[in-house]
């Protein structure tokens, strides 16, 4: 079972973004989509075991994942685990500062 220690609270997604988000009960912290596509989205605090993570959303399938660094030490730290995997793809997976994901979605969705 993956757990994660975020803190933050989980309520349903908004309109916009990549899609209508909802929650996902199971593997993934949050699922958007738009159409066809789906994106998986990881809130990481730094406390959990991120390239496994990564590794199952992509097994399953998610078309793309988006890692949501807590802050810019987590993110350096996972960006560090995640190239060391080999698991930094181009607009597959990407790695992302909490207070800077959205527009980062939001662009890459085009």
């Amino acid at each position: 079972m993956r757990t994660h220690d975020s803190g933050a609270q989980r309520r349903p997604g908004r309109p916009g973004g990549v899609g209508s988000a909802a929650i996902s009960r199971g593997a993934v912290d949050v699922l958007a989509s738009r159409g066809r596509e789906r994106v998986a989205i990881e809130v990481e605090t730094g406390k959990s075991d991120v390239v496994e993570n990564v590794r199952q959303d992509l097994l399953s399938g998610f078309d793309r994942v988006i890692v949501v660094a807590t802050n810019e030490t987590v993110a350096r730290r996972i960006e560090h685990q995640l190239a060391q995997a080999g698991l930094i793809i181009p607009n597959r997976v990407s790695v992302a500062l909490r207070d800077k994901w959205p527009a980062i979605a939001c662009d890459d969705a085009g």
